[in-house]
């Protein structure tokens, strides 16, 4: 089975990690790459709900305070804002970017006290036409999978009031977990970074233990493991929505682990994001009819981390799930149950766009790992979409 995302933590991520338990040594200096931008601030965080809440909480917004948020993303978003003392405003998709509709933003922007844009799948949003629409109202971006998208010119995630990223498993610039703020408002980067150096120190034991997870994630998504784990799960998996909402969604420990910021260093140190561009090309070729991917911005650059396509409805994307898996790709989707668990946080419709992708819009594995043979086998797989 070709896996649907490239895990890099390995053995020797492990020991940088490890090391760090054990020297305690002091951290230095924290900046990411492919900022050119003078006097931006790098506050890093223990992961990027974290830096979003500690974003929410520096705005000052009283109690239920309206923040707008895409439906169409990951779940942890709108918990935070609840976290946070607000109220989440569900914004319907635009299904050509699959990011926020600019159409709906112009409706319900007036009521907003606050945006959380969202990037999504990488996909730069055209943040001029956004912060018009916003006049002048704070605008927080939310870079989980963005790091190497550009806008303009610039890199997002440096546009607005702030914006933060994110180091997951599954991110373009991964350790194991870990964030990071990104502003150029430098009072704003004095009390945040005040707010994460009073905040407790995680155990050491607590790290390691993280670091050891990390290792195990790491292993689990290699080949031959990843192709026996997914025989026992089965493909239902990609298939059903969401599991259990976790009751504690922000750490007390809010600043990054010191095992993830001794692999994050070394990362950005040795290596360089990777632009799989020419394969995604060969992807447009081969979709069937009905079935695309969104187009390259001609506003800005889009980093190629992930693939989202879109099949012509639901059954289609079920069916061409399957299909893929049968033939030992993974796919599947992502937010499946953006709606259902959105309803938890007050959502009541309206967002129909949205909810029509989180049904009809699966990623394939597109990363540094493929070989030639498995972008044939992905290329191949997406010519037979179409057959019946």
């Amino acid at each position: 089975m070709i896996p649907k995302f490239q895990v890099q933590y390995g053995f020797k991520d492990f020991l940088v990690a490890l090391g760090s338990v054990l020297s305690r040594s002091p951290t230095g200096d924290f900046r990411l790459p492919g900022f050119d931008v003078n006097g931006l601030q790098f506050l890093p965080t223990r992961r990027g709900r974290e830096a979003l809440y500690l974003l929410l909480g520096a705005l000052g917004l009283p109690r239920g305070g309206k923040v707008g948020i895409p439906l169409y993303t990951c779940s942890v978003v709108a918990q935070t804002v609840i976290a946070a003392g607000l109220r989440p405003i569900f914004l319907d998709a635009d299904p050509e970017t699959f990011g926020v509709s600019l159409a709906d933003l112009q409706v319900k922007a007036p009521g907003l006290d606050c945006l959380i844009l969202v990037h999504a799948f990488g996909y730069p949003a055209h943040y001029d036409c956004i912060r018009s629409l916003m006049a002048n109202k704070p605008i927080i971006e939310d870079c989980a999978h963005g790091l190497g998208s550009r806008y303009c010119g610039q890199a997002i995630g440096c546009l607005g009031y702030a914006g933060f990223f994110a180091f997951g498993l599954f991110k373009p610039l991964s350790t194991s977990g870990g964030g990071c703020i990104v502003t150029k408002d430098r009072s704003l980067a004095d009390r945040l970074r005040s707010s994460i150096q009073d905040a407790p120190v995680e155990p050491a034991l607590l790290e390691l233990r993280h670091a050891v997870q990390s290792l195990l994630y790491g292993c689990a998504f290699r080949r031959p493991t990843y192709t026996v784990l997914s025989l026992i799960v089965g493909h239902s998996a990609s298939l059903r929505g969401g599991g259990v909402l976790p009751k504690r969604i922000i750490s007390e420990f809010l600043r990054m682990r010191r095992v993830d910021r001794s692999v994050l260093t070394a990362r950005v140190r040795t290596s360089s994001l990777h632009d799989e561009g020419v394969f995604w090309a060969e992807v447009r070729k081969n979709l069937p009819a009905g079935w695309r991917v969104p187009p390259e911005p001609c506003y800005g650059e889009w980093n190629h981390f992930i693939l989202p396509i879109r099949a012509p409805d639901s059954g289609n994307c079920a069916q061409g799930i399957s299909r893929l898996r049968d033939a030992g790709v993974a796919a599947g989707r992502l937010y499946r149950a953006c709606a259902s668990t959105a309803k938890l946080f007050g959502y009541a419709g309206g967002c129909a766009e949205a909810e029509r992708l989180a049904e009809s819009v699966l990623v394939l594995p597109s990363h540094a790992a493929l070989s030639r043979r498995d972008r044939r086998q992905i290329l191949r797989c997406l010519r037979q979409l179409g057959d019946r």
